[in-house]
Formats: C-alpha cells, sequence, structure tokens
C-alpha cells in the first residue's frame, strides 16, 4: 500500500503536522524516513522547541542538528545532561542561525564550564564567562532571555555579562538565588557603553539593593518595564531618583509582587497613545508626558511602608492610569504631614485602582481619586471606614466596576451601602452608559441583606455580579428572586464563592439564564450537588449562543461523570477539585485580589 504522504501536497503536510504536538511529532518521525524527511521539512513545525523533561526530550536531543536551522524559541530547563549537551553542542555549531528567544536553567549553564579554560584570574572571571556565554554564537539574533542561576550554576552567569554579550536584547528575565550586590562593579568592567536596545527586565534575587537600581538604569537607559523580586525598601527611592536622571522611559513598575501576584501588565497591553511616547529606539527626548503608567507592589503579605512608596506615586501622579498597592497605615500625625508635604496631591490619570484601604491610607488615597473622571475600575480591600468610603463613593464620577473585599459591615453600614446602589440604580434607569457594569463583594460581613440585594437587582446596567465569602447573608427565597431579576437584564456573568444558601434550587433557577448568559462559577459550595449541575445544563437550549464556560472549583459533591455531561452541551468546562491559590485567609489578613479586567 502507497504511503499516503506520497500524494499529500507538502502545504497540507506542514498544516497536519502544525496541529500536532512537539511528543506526537517526534514519534511520527520515527514511521518511516518518508515521514522523518517529510516533518523535518516543516520549518514551521519546529519554530518553538520547548525541553522540559518531557518524555520527548531524548528523542528530541537526537533531532538537535535536524531542527536547529529552523528554531526561533528554545526552552532549555531539562535536567538531562545528554539533552543539554546535544544543543549546546549546535548552539556552538552556529546552526541556531534563527533563533531568536531562549529560556535556560541547569544545567545548561554548567555546561558552559567545559569552555571555561582561559586560565582567568578571579579578577577576570566576569570575561571568561563572557566569552562563554558568546561561544553560543546567538549574541546578534537574540532578542529575548530568560535565565535562572541557582546555587550550584557554575559559572554563576551575572546579569553584567548577560547584558554586555547579547547586544540586541530587549527582554531580560534573570533570577538568581544568591544576593546580586556583588555582581555591580561588574557593569564597569565589562561594559563600555549602555545597552541599546533592553526595553522590559524582570529581575529576581535574594536581595536588590539601590545601588544595583542605580548601575541597571545607567547601563539600561531605555527600559520601559521594570519587575523586581527580592528588593529592600530603600529601591523605590532609587526609582524615584533614576526617573530624573537615567530612567525617564520608565512606564511599567513591580516592587516585589509574590507567586500568587496578578500577572504583570506587559508593555503590550499599554495603549497606541503610550506606545507614541517612545520612538522606535525606545526613547523620546521630550519628557512631556513622561512617567509611570503602571505600579504593582505585592499581594497584600507585606505592606510597603509609605515613607517609601508615596514619593514614588507623588512624582507620578500625573501619568499613572494603575496602581494595585498594599500600603502601611498611617497616623493621625503621618497623615497631616503628608498633607502638608504633597500638597494638591491628585492622581489625574487614574483607571484602574486596586489598594488596601488601612488606617490613614484611606483618607490619603480617596482623596486623591474623589474627582477622577478617568478611574473606571475601583478594587478595595481591608476597608477601614466603610461609612466614609460609601460617602466618598456616592459623591465621586460614576464607576464602571466596583470591588470590595473584606469588609465588615455593621447594620449601620447598611444604608449608606443601600444609597450608593440606589444612585447607580438611577442612573441606570435614566439610561447613563456609564453606570455600574460590574460589582464584587467578597469576604464581607453582614452584607448581603434583603434590602441590599433588592436594590443590587435594580441596576439594569449590571453585566457581572461576583459574591463570595458572606456570612449572615439573605434569606434562600430573596436570592432566588434576585437571580431571577437579573436574568430580566443584561447579565453575561455570575460567579458564587463560599455561600451557604446556594443550593441544588438555586442552580434550578439560575438555569432560566443559561440561553444568555456568557459564564456561571462556582467555588466551594457545599450545598449543591449533581443533581443542581444537570438541572441548570438541561434548561441550555442554543448550542450556538448562551453559557460557554462553566467554572466548577472545590465543590465536593460534585463528580466527574457530571462533569462529562456538562461539556456536551457547554464548550469549555473547567473542574477542579484542589484548593486554589486565589483564596483570602482572614485569619492571616492575606487577601488576594483580582487583576484589572480578571471579572470581564
Amino acid at each position: 500500500m502507497k504511503d499516503p504522504l506520497y500524494s499529500l501536497p507538502f502545504d497540507v503536510i506542514t498544516s497536519i503536522v502544525l496541529l500536532l504536538p512537539q511528543d506526537v511529532r517526534v514519534e511520527c518521525i520515527k514511521v518511516s524516513r518518508l515521514w522523518r524527511e517529510q516533518i523535518l521539512a516543516c520549518a514551521e513545525a519546529w519554530f518553538i522547541v520547548s525541553l522540559e523533561n518531557g518524555a520527548a526530550d531524548n528523542p528530541m536531543a537526537e533531532l538537535a542538528c535536524d531542527i536547529s536551522k529552523h528554531v526561533k524559541h528554545l526552552k532549555m530547563t531539562t535536567t538531562s545532561d545528554h539533552v543539554c549537551s546535544q544543543y549546546l553542542k549546535q548552539l556552538r555549531a552556529g546552526h541556531f542561525t534563527r533563533i531568536q528567544s531562549l529560556e535556560i536553567a541547569e544545567p545548561s549553564i554548567n555546561g558552559l564550564k567545559v569552555y571555561n579554560d582561559y586560565g582567568a584570574t578571579n579578577g577576570a572571571h566576569h570575561n571568561v564567562v563572557k566569552k562563554a556565554l558568546q561561544t553560543l554564537q546567538i549574541e546578534n539574533t537574540l532578542t529575548y532571555l530568560d535565565i535562572k542561576i541557582g546555587f550550584t550554576c557554575d559559572p554563576e552567569v551575572s546579569i553584567a555579562e548577560v547584558i554586555a554579550t547579547f547586544p540586541y536584547l530587549t527582554d531580560l528575565i534573570y533570577s538568581v538565588e544568591s544576593r546580586l550586590y556583588p555582581q555591580v562593579e561588574y557593569y564597569y568592567d565589562i561594559m563600555t557603553t549602555p545597552h541599546q536596545h533592553m526595553i522590559n527586565l524582570e529581575l529576581r534575587a535574594s536581595i536588590i539593593m539601590e545601588t544595583d537600581i542605580k548601575c541597571i538604569a545607567i547601563f539600561c537607559p531605555k527600559l520601559r518595564r521594570l519587575v523586581l523580586n527580592g528588593c529592600v525598601n530603600k529601591v523605590l527611592h532609587a526609582i524615584v531618583e533614576c526617573q530624573n536622571t537615567t530612567m525617564k522611559n520608565l512606564e511599567i513598575f513591580a516592587f516585589n509582587p509574590d507567586n500568587t501576584h496578578p500577572p504583570i501588565p506587559t508593555l503590550s497591553t499599554l495603549s497606541t497613545e503610550t506606545q507614541t511616547i517612545a520612538n522606535v529606539n525606545g526613547m523620546d527626548e521630550s519628557n512631556e508626558g513622561k512617567g509611570l503608567r503602571i505600579l504593582y507592589t505585592n499581594n497584600g503579605r507585606t505592606p510597603v511602608p509609605t515613607e517609601d512608596i508615596l514619593p514614588l506615586i507623588y512624582q507620578n501622579r500625573k501619568t499613572l492610569e494603575t496602581i494595585y498597592a498594599c500600603i502601611s497605615r498611617l497616623t493621625d500625625i503621618e497623615l497631616e504631614y503628608l498633607y502638608n508635604k504633597y500638597v494638591n496631591f491628585e492622581l489625574k490619570k487614574i483607571k484602574y485602582l486596586t489598594i488596601w484601604l488601612t488606617k490613614g491610607i484611606q483618607q490619603w488615597m480617596l482623596g486623591a481619586i474623589k474627582n477622577s473622571t478617568s478611574l473606571v475600575w475601583l478594587e478595595l480591600v481591608d476597608i477601614w471606614d466603610v461609612n466614609g468610603l460609601m460617602d466618598t463613593l456616592i459623591k465621586m464620577p460614576p464607576l464602571c466596576h466596583i470591588k470590595f473585599v473584606a469588609a465588615s459591615m455593621k447594620p449601620s453600614n447598611h444604608k449608606k451601602l443601600i444609597q450608593l446602589l440606589e444612585r447607580y440604580a438611577q442612573l441606570a434607569n435614566d439610561g447613563k452608559t456609564d453606570s455600574l457594569r460590574s460589582i464584587a463583594i467578597q469576604f464581607c460581613d453582614n452584607v448581603i441583606t434583603d434590602d441590599i440585594l433588592g436594590t443590587l437587582g435594580n441596576i439594569k446596567t449590571l453585566e457581572e455580579v461576583w459574591l463570595g465569602g458572606l456570612t449572615n447573608t439573605t434569606s434562600v427565597v430573596k436570592i432566588h428572586t434576585f437571580i431571577a431579576k437579573l436574568g430580566k437584564q443584561q447579565l453575561k456573568g455570575i460567579y458564587f464563592y463560599k455561600i451557604s444558601v446556594i443550593t441544588d434550587t438555586t442552580l434550578a433557577v439560575l438555569g432560566d439564564m443559561v440561553n444568555t448568559l456568557s459564564y456561571i462559577k462556582l467555588k466551594e459550595l457545599e450545598y449543591i450537588s449533581d443533581n443542581g449541575i444537570r438541572a441548570l445544563i438541561d434548561k441550555k437550549t442554543d448550542d450556538k449562543n448562551g453559557l460557554s464556560l462553566l467554572v466548577i472549583e472545590d465543590c465536593p459533591h460534585i463528580n466527574p461523570k457530571c462533569i462529562d455531561y456538562a461539556r456536551k452541551k457547554v464548550r469549555v468546562v473547567v473542574y477542579n477539585k484542589r484548593c486554589s491559590s486565589s483564596y483570602l485567609s482572614l485569619n492571616n489578613k492575606h487577601h488576594y485580589a483580582l487583576k484589572p479586567y480578571q471579572m470581564l
């Protein structure tokens, strides 16, 4: 029987091969000589190669010579010495002529020590390492590098050596388990001119000092995005200083984000307006309109001292559009000092604000946004003064998205919250397009009463509602009435998390909306079962429209067979019984907030 590959056009073969995962392509190569030749000739199929301790790593090692000329993106995090040596051999031979991005870790880095035999003294160690990196022969094409340096790496490659070796890098992710500061002197020893292309740097070390950042600012003056993990607080003062001298193009800055942090925005997320600020070289000689647009701190674990972070916020008050910050509380004396020091503090362009409203910070930050007409997203965590917050929100220009996390509301606070919701309901009735489109209330005690839920249901512009971790909630009947009322509006998504009154009956009521909703998310609901999910799904009659995403997490009475049933009618079903990292621990005061747009 004639091999079918003989009769297929090459472009059809390529299209088929592109659909196959890397490990399947490797297996197909073993079928015959013809299959091997045709698959290896599909250049596009080998643009991306990943070596991550998978079953296909060893077979991929034998293909290194054949595919190296096609590879544009190479990930080498395997622990196999054999696999690493095969790819390092091809790199040194200059066969990776098209490579643009490289992710490398041990033992690939250890493989460089074979060439570390120049008889160099300790003082010239950095030059030895630079020469070892140059043997890879990719310095003229590489624009993206992710390199992880462990304690056992030999040689230990410094960030200075990397920057000096690869002059066309635009993106560098550099992680080292040691302290960074001993490497500062390397810049002056091996770099004669600043790097002309680096615009994005992510740096992780056990300790990053302010002197490190000042050196980086000198030798990478065109940086537009900087993510630092392992910094001392004084680094923030260095950023303020460098913005005025050598780091004038910085637009995105993240300070010690933790692993549960929402993803830090990339440069590609910036608007077209931002892109025009920088010319093709990533730099604009004019300082007008320059400054940070996005600022992130950690996710609530360790508040950043106000005396360290506020100078940075104030210096960039005219340009900041996104702030995600957990800042330490202020005493009345400290707050009065700030009012005198930072006169007329306003965030004039703020669009997305996530802030932990601790004592003092609430007054300070709300005062900076109370007149804002640009703010669309407001996420508030650890609310100190609920009534004071509601008074400000009632008087502010209307917002599109509001989220409350971790607030203890007393009955005396309910009246203010109802007034706020009534305002948005009236805006919706008046046909205002800028009325509230999404609201999230999570881990707020004594909030969802019958009156509040009834008022919330009157906001006709609502497209998304997230309710979670609520105690002393409304009655089952009232929440069903609320859902039914929302079903008559333009609701696109709903999320219930850890609410005891959500039952199978609730899901049946929710089923009346499955032909209009886009998504439903259910998490840690103890009183729903397979019967409720089936009742929900059975009401979906429109195969093309309606519910397209169903997420079920940590619901103990939902079983895999029920999920299989749901997948017959819902395009995407996410099922997970493991504990999610996006949790909120009230005992430890670790509040994990959502990134902007995550509700959308």
